[in-house]
């Protein structure tokens, strides 16, 4: 499964964003970044990861997509090996093969793991918080430091990151006592962070209401409506796997299930592990409720994924609360099930975007060739849409600077030319 999702990074582009930021990385550099981080973005390890990204790519003068997904994905592999080496798991290394492998045939992965920009955040949130899951299939008291690394990596990578910790560190502030408990004391740190994203985002782009994609939904800008249509959409979301049928959808849930069961662990002797998964679900639902009040709809795939994710680390959490089983055949059984199941349905669009590898190259290097010309004019070579690696495509035709949206303009400005067209080939 991950080598033939890793042999697709190859076909990974950027999108007008990387562009953009490039562009305000050269004129204001470290400011421009602490800036994004203080308004519209407080994402410190998120940005910080896109910024050092896009300085590399642009002294490199080469966008190297697969290089650094491929260093963004084998990090998050590493880390939750080291983690559960940590909390003695046994089989860590597979244990984090799994994790990756499953979340990433859960859900079209475009955005989340294959968008530069996206995946400079969502991966190293994703990451961590599968971090927390593993370390709570053991006592994760005994780990405060590391949960607390864990947990402010995941608060500073991404929002939705920021509302699981600010929900989990507030329970166990309060369950557990500040005065009379480490554990207690310990999350007071992921807390100030988490608490910093939240209060950034609430008095900067939250309810801005210039983001409402769907006017017509009456959601954007109103609470109440947004919260009965997330509670619908939350219900429905942890009984359904994207493109199987809710039969199918149940016995790949149960199946995982089975297998995280199964799995050699020291039983948690605390009341930790129900606390994660609480936050886990309750940081999804608060982004399904923020996505209908700020946007009006749930607008973008990679918060799609990324609560999948959630859910499925919610039952990789559950499967610690129970003593071990030893039917091996039973427990592998059922993974190889789940994943031939998710893999039966996910392997013709995986088939395609393999078809079209030579040719995204191609004119990716062809667009570079053409940035990097003589003149004011370019052209930006755009290959067929893929279905794992790029569900976006930009629009076509002639633009002149001074006529440009935003996207085109951060184009323009990163090359250094007046005219750009874009066309299909």
């Amino acid at each position: 499964m991950l080598v033939l999702y890793a042999g697709l990074t190859p076909l990974a582009r950027w999108q007008g964003d990387e562009y953009g930021l490039g562009v305000m990385l050269r004129e204001q550099g470290l400011a421009g970044v602490l800036g994004r981080i203080t308004s519209w973005s407080p994402r410190p390890i998120g940005e910080m990861v896109s910024a050092s990204y896009l300085w590399l790519a642009d002294w490199h003068g080469a966008p190297l997509v697969a290089p650094f997904l491929l260093a963004v994905w084998g990090g998050a592999v590493a880390l939750l090996w080291w983690v559960g080496r940590v909390s003695h798991q046994a089989k860590a290394g597979l244990l984090a093969c799994v994790l990756l492998a499953v979340s990433l045939l859960l859900c079209g992965q475009a955005e989340m793991f294959y968008w530069p920009m996206g995946a400079a955040s969502y991966v190293p949130c994703w990451a961590t918080l599968a971090a927390a899951s593993i370390l709570h299939r053991g006592d994760a008291t005994r780990h405060r430091w590391v949960m607390v690394f864990v947990l402010v990596v995941a608060a500073w990578s991404q929002e939705a990151g920021a509302l699981t910790v600010l929900i989990y560190t507030m329970a166990c502030m309060v369950l557990y006592g500040v005065r009379t408990s480490r554990y207690g004391r310990a999350m007071c740190f992921p807390f100030l962070a988490a608490a910093f994203v939240v209060l950034v985002n609430a008095t900067h782009r939250l309810g801005t209401k210039s983001e409402v994609f769907d006017p017509a939904s009456g959601l954007g800008g109103h609470w109440m409506p947004s919260m009965l249509k997330a509670t619908r959409s939350f219900l429905f979301e942890i009984l359904h796997i994207p493109g199987l049928s809710l039969w199918v959808s149940l016995a790949v849930i149960v199946f995982l299930l089975i297998f995280m069961l199964g799995q050699n662990r020291e039983v948690p002797r605390n009341r930790a592990c129900w606390l994660w998964i609480g936050a886990l679900l309750g940081g999804a639902y608060s982004t399904i409720v923020l996505g209908y009040y700020e946007f009006g709809t749930l607008c973008c795939t990679r918060h799609n994924n990324l609560r999948e994710a959630a859910y499925f680390l919610a039952l990789v959490t559950l499967g610690g609360v129970t003593v071990s089983s030893r039917m091996r055949a039973v427990t592998y059984g059922a993974l190889i099930a789940a994943l031939a199941c998710l893999l039966a349905y996910r392997l013709p669009d995986i088939r395609a975007d393999w078809q079209m590898r030579q040719q995204v190259i191609a004119d990716r290097a062809d667009t570079w060739q053409s940035g990097h010309g003589a003149g004011q004019a370019m052209t930006l070579y755009m290959p067929p849409t893929g279905h794992v690696t790029n569900s976006d495509s930009l629009m076509t035709g002639e633009f002149d600077l001074n006529t440009a949206p935003w996207w085109v303009e951060g184009i323009l400005h990163y090359f250094d030319k007046q005219h750009l067209t874009l066309v299909w080939r």
